[in-house]
């Protein structure tokens, strides 16, 4: 254990959306966050309802602090063509974040709170960190109908002009008790815009969702990628 690590709370100013199973995108080149486009309303604080859709950016300040602001207000016209989504992939690095699928539910935003089920969204979205613009890409590489969620994208950047980004596991929703295999990794590439598909070799887990990932550089230029838990969509022991 390392005590030296200090945990801080940073507050939200007001506007800010409070989101459950929201994502964080990290622009390394200049060391900001963004928030706000995926996720649901919040189970805490005073935001029972969906909050409109924005974006949000978080500056470090390197003393444990830093600044909030809007990069997208809830009333640009950028969202009159796009939705926030829920248990789509997503993952940022190379100056761009995706997001993958996703479904469109009574918690994604205020348009979907009369919504009885799920609505899948197909897809794949790219938001570049320079140009603030949210811009659609092909997702028939992913699978026929481009829709899926729940499990892990992982952007790797040591391979590549530009790294990669790595989709595995989750489900397609097709059906509820099966979920995507590890046996194959989807591959995406963001300067040609192309999908590749990698067999995996070895001991290869089970399909689940709901799962940790977490990847770093290794040895002889390598790259390892973690996989920890997860839900394979039953009770019981092999949960």
């Amino acid at each position: 254990m390392n005590n030296s690590v200090v945990f801080n709370s940073i507050t939200k100013p007001a506007g800010a959306p409070l989101l459950s199973d929201s994502s964080l995108w990290y622009d390394q080149d200049n060391d900001v966050f963004y928030s706000g486009f995926t996720g649901r309303s919040s189970l805490f604080g005073d935001q029972p309802d969906p909050p409109p859709i924005s974006v949000w950016s978080f500056k470090p300040d390197g003393a444990g602090g830093g600044s909030w602001k809007v990069d997208i207000s809830p009333d640009d016209p950028k969202w009159n063509r796009r939705t926030r989504t829920d248990w789509g992939y997503t993952a940022s690095g190379g100056g761009s974040a995706l997001v993958l699928g996703g479904v469109l539910n009574p918690w994604t935003t205020p348009a979907s709170m009369n919504l009885e089920e799920d609505v899948l969204v197909p897809g794949l979205i790219e938001f570049n960190m320079t140009k603030k613009g949210f811009y659609n890409s092909s997702a028939t590489g992913f699978n026929a109908k481009g829709v899926g969620g729940r499990g892990a994208m992982h952007y790797v950047p040591s391979f590549g002009p530009n790294g990669l980004f790595l989709v595995m596991g989750g489900t397609d929703f097709s059906d509820p008790d099966q979920n995507i295999g590890f046996d194959n990794i989807w591959v995406y590439e963001t300067l040609e815009n192309r999908w590749y598909n990698q067999t995996a070799t070895g001991s290869i887990p089970a399909g689940r969702r709901n799962f940790c990932l977490a990847g770093i550089a290794s040895t002889n230029e390598t790259y390892e990628i973690f996989l920890y838990g997860g839900f394979d969509g039953h009770l019981g022991s092999a949960s």
